[in-house]
């Protein structure tokens, strides 16, 4: 299966990117620099220089690929419109090159807010906290997708090898 990946050297990206290659998987990752590229073809993943903020440098590669996963987050600028425009792309894409399409969007726990140690699943209405209060809209955008099956992961708090949260 071809598989795309925006943020392909990002802390989350490249572990799913990385995953997904080792379980035999055709991976492309969206990098912003040949150097990042570099690293990610030590892997064996395919990387595709662009941005997110130009849709033409990734979207031929997004449109023959099956399974769409976006990990990216720019907080350059307006990183909210610039995650729903991403998120819209690659919906839209849906409609173009390998069929059918299955778009994942990677969110996060803190779209559930603060759940007061009550369990919350996937029928829980989002109450998120403000620093991602447009999390709920993008989701809805991929889950009510017509173009691609939509899936949305809420990671907890990540961290690990490359420092996540805490080694910003």
């Amino acid at each position: 299966m071809r598989i795309f990946v925006t943020g392909g050297s990002g802390y989350i990206g490249s572990s799913v990117a990385l995953a997904c290659r080792r379980a035999g998987h055709d991976v492309f990752g969206l990098v912003r620099s040949a150097d990042k590229g570099r690293e990610l073809s030590r892997n064996e993943i395919r990387p595709v220089v662009g941005t997110l903020q130009a849709p033409e440098t990734y979207l031929s590669f997004a449109r023959h690929c099956s399974v769409l996963i976006h990990t990216a987050f720019d907080r350059q600028g307006d990183g909210v419109a610039l995650d729903k425009k991403t998120v819209e792309t690659l919906l839209n894409a849906g409609e173009k090159g390998a069929q059918p399409k299955t778009v994942i969007y990677t969110s996060g726990v803190w779209a559930n807010g603060d759940t007061k140690c009550a369990l919350v699943d996937e029928t829980t209405p989002p109450a998120p906290i403000q620093a991602v209060a447009h999390r709920p809209a993008t989701e809805a955008l991929v889950l009510g997708s017509s173009n691609a099956k939509g899936i949305v992961i809420r990671p907890g708090l990540v961290f690990g090898g490359r420092g996540g949260l805490m080694g910003m």
